[in-house]
């Protein structure tokens, strides 16, 4: 007697979710960031990315953090690697706190001229602290909206406004100037750089 063969549902099953999950990704992605500009010409305000309103960043700190304490928070996890730990920049003397093979940024397959595809060229990052950084922003606002619109470098305009805000406040920390409380566009333009 013959018997018909029997079919598994779950080939059907994990096709059906795979296509469910793919267009569930593509849905939701974000579109890829544009080219950067250079660090010494900005792009002119209307070219610019609005501002992110996704995070990204996964921060964990309790439910009462200051916002200086969410900034340091935000630049340890974004910020550090290129910036430094004290803010001094991407030296050689920072690099070397890094495993051997991770202390070279700039050869190939890592952020060089040949970098993977998902990968990108990284400029020699300045230092952020000391008044030949700070002063490059006449006020705390200035620098509220070079890190919202130019940061970080190989995704500007990523940052939601409360990551930007907080490393502002941390920033400004880092070179002995008080935010005060809460910094806000108000409060920021109070707070002159030069």
């Amino acid at each position: 007697m013959c018997r018909p063969a029997r079919t598994s549902l779950f080939p059907l099953a994990a096709l059906a979710l795979l296509a469910m999950a793919l267009w569930s990704c593509s849905s939701t992605a974000t579109p890829a960031p544009s080219p950067s500009p250079s660090p010494t010409t900005a792009a002119p305000l209307a070219t610019r990315t609005p501002v992110s309103t996704h995070q990204w960043i996964l921060i964990d700190l309790p439910p009462g953090a200051t916002q200086v304490q969410y900034g340091a928070e935000v630049y340890r996890l974004v910020c550090r690697d290129c910036h430094g730990d004290r803010g001094q920049g991407l030296t050689a003397e920072w690099r070397a706190t890094w495993a051997p093979a991770d202390q070279n940024c700039w050869q190939a397959k890592c952020h060089g001229e040949s970098h993977p595809q998902d990968g990108f060229k990284l400029p020699v990052a300045p230092p952020i602290v000391g008044k030949p950084a700070i002063s490059q922003f006449a006020t705390a606002n200035d620098l509220y909206e070079f890190i919202q619109n130019e940061m970080p470098w190989q995704n500007p305009g990523s940052l939601t406004e409360r990551d930007a805000w907080g490393v502002t406040t941390y920033v400004l920390t880092m070179n002995q100037i008080d935010p005060g409380p809460v910094l806000d566009a108000g409060t920021a333009l109070q707070i002159r750089l030069r």
